[in-house]
């Protein structure tokens, strides 16, 4: 856990699932949940892999090859807390047998947490080509009576923003759908029914991701808006890095407004 003033970030070693980060708006004293709660330090969930709960994964793609299949091998491994300064958390895990490190820095403030994840190719030849994500799961936040507010990112419902009629629905009932266009914001602006506010933005290595997965785990009060990079045709492998380099998605999460629910 890291604290800094009133807001706190918690996380669990294995897999570097971030469990909880509650923060302040801008002219609230209300600390708020920006990220779902889906997982817990309960000893039966302390080896869990799938947990409702934000973490890093490489590669994005489902056919088995990189460092692993689906989010990769990095949930499925323990961390070593490294230091812990005021308002930083710091995890480190390295996988020798597959010749990868990877350092998760968690730095929590009033109203935001910063995520930056570092993939690291620790053997001494050979490229790596995969791809990196963030699965953040937002808190949706209760649902206000007597409405039927949609989720909004950056104003617009899913159907505008994706071009698409329908899509909406079928993204909040568990249906899972790329914005290619996240590369070229690189920042969204994600409304909840509840009426708060949350900034997601992105980058790798200091450029712009290629996208974003949206879903939302149908009959849980989550939201899913997942940066990802390498995106290609060759099974989502489009991120090259050289033996001895290393790759970095830095993610900050902002809350912008509060709920308006009571």
């Amino acid at each position: 856990m890291a604290v800094y003033g009133q807001s706190s970030v918690r996380a669990r070693l294995f897999g570097g699932h971030v469990l909880s980060a509650r923060v302040t708006a801008p002219g609230s004293r209300i600390l708020q949940e920006l990220l779902y709660p889906g997982g817990s330090l309960r000893d039966e969930q302390l080896r869990e892999p799938k947990l409702r709960a934000s973490h890093f994964g490489a590669p994005a793609d489902r056919d088995g090859f990189g460092v692993g299949n689906k989010h990769g091998a990095l949930r499925y491994t323990t961390y070593e807390k490294v230091r812990r300064p005021c308002g930083t958390l710091l995890l480190r895990a390295s996988l020798p047998e597959v010749g990868i490190a990877t350092e998760r820095e968690l730095v929590i403030r009033r109203d935001r947490l910063g995520i930056n994840d570092t993939l690291e190719i620790i053997r001494p030849d050979g490229d790596e080509a995969t791809s990196l994500l963030n699965h953040l799961y937002l808190n949706r936040g209760k649902v206000m009576p007597s409405t039927d507010n949609p989720v909004l990112i950056n104003g617009e419902t899913l159907d505008d923003l994706l071009h698409e009629d329908g899509v909406g629905d079928r993204i909040v009932s568990g249906e899972p759908y790329l914005w290619t266009g996240f590369g070229d914001v690189p920042s969204a602006t994600v409304s909840m029914p509840d009426g708060s506010q949350i900034g997601v933005s992105a980058t790798i290595n200091g450029e712009n991701v290629n996208a974003a997965l949206l879903w939302a785990p149908k009959g849980e009060n989550a939201f899913c808006i997942e940066p990802v990079d390498g995106l290609s045709e060759e099974g989502n492998r489009g991120r090259i890095i050289p033996a001895g380099g290393s790759a970095l998605l830095a993610v900050t999460v902002t809350a912008i407004q509060g709920t308006l629910a009571a």
